[in-house]
């Protein structure tokens, strides 16, 4: 097998660990994997290095519509990474179309004079934007906060 073969190999195997966000038990797998791949190549000195990570286990993600009422209320969803768990009762609010969550969405946002406050904005999944979902949640408050100080003054 050649070398470039090989290295496609790794890839394929690699890939079938499934999804590998730090901390959870795929990353360990992956991990280990590597490490022994390193090893049966010849590698001297091949060790894995602790690294404390923040970590979190998805258990449900949902959003159900609940007016008006259409012939399927749930929404596919995810989470953003860094939001908290709500109540098992949820969240209720007016729900705000932010676009891709880009600044540009926000000051079309703001231009019609659509306050965020206490809304649920939802962002859509834009991976060609090339950023973490994070982001824009990020910049959801930001600009909000930053809205907000503007008309307080």
């Amino acid at each position: 097998m050649s070398f470039p073969e090989q290295i496609l190999e790794y890839i394929a195997s690699i890939s079938k660990l499934g999804e590998r966000a730090a901390g959870v038990a795929e990353e360990i797998t992956a991990d280990r994997f590597v490490e022994e791949q390193f090893r049966d190549i010849g590698l001297d000195h091949v060790h894995l290095e602790p690294v404390p990570v923040v970590s979190r286990k998805y258990v449900k993600c949902q959003l159900r519509i609940a007016e008006p009422v259409l012939s399927d209320n749930d929404v596919a969803c995810v989470t953003a990474g860094t939001c908290g768990s709500t109540s098992t009762e949820g969240l209720s609010n007016e729900l705000v179309d932010a676009g891709c969550g880009t600044l540009r969405d926000f000051e079309r946002l703001e231009k019609a004079r659509v306050r965020l406050g206490g809304k649920i904005a939802l962002i859509e999944r834009c991976d060609r934007l090339t950023c973490w979902p994070y982001i824009a949640c990020r910049l959801a408050c930001d600009f909000h906060s930053q809205v907000q100080a503007t008309h307080n003054s």
